[in-house]
């Protein structure tokens, strides 16, 4: 088993930053594994499921017009450079993987549903892994390549009650 563990950029001005580290990553962790090996990727990504970088390590094919890029007179540029980076990933190896956000199955796990119960992946995923006094997401992830594992159980995690 290999496991890789991060902690990406936390600023949410920089979603570009974050998706940018999050290609780099799995562009690491597909030259340096075989789909057929158990991998493991987990951290404080500080992005939500639905961010762009969230949509990729679900094994989506993001919109990368979607990043939120507060650069004035950069964001054309920045959006075209990662229009470069989707063009370059190798999706199908990507895919080979079986890369499966662990949250995202957390409802069916949760609730004793059975695989395919939640229509749409967004839905499956817990109310948040980071509570503070100002902040409330799901920003923490566990990825898995289901190639060679298989997801059993899932902890229940804390509410805000």
């Amino acid at each position: 088993m290999t496991v890789y563990c991060t902690h990406l950029y936390w600023d949410p001005n920089y979603e570009h930053v974050k998706f940018l580290q999050t290609y780099e990553l799995f562009n690491t962790v597909m030259k340096n594994s075989k789909p057929h090996h158990n991998i493991v990727v987990l951290g404080d990504f500080n992005v939500k499921p639905d961010s762009v970088s969230g949509v990729f390590m679900n094994g989506q094919y993001p919109e990368y017009d979607r990043l939120e890029i507060k650069h004035e007179g950069r964001s054309e540029l920045v959006i075209k450079e990662c229009q470069k980076l989707f063009e370059r990933f190798n999706f199908q190896l990507f895919s080979k993987f079986g890369f499966l956000n662990c949250y995202s199955v957390y409802k069916q796990f949760k609730e004793g549903l059975g695989p395919g119960a939640i229509e749409r992946w967004e839905d499956g995923f817990p109310e948040m892994t980071n509570f503070t006094e100002d902040f409330k997401a799901l920003i923490d992830h566990i990825v898995i390549s289901t190639n060679g594992m298989e997801l059993v159980a899932l902890k229940e995690l804390p509410t805000v009650k």
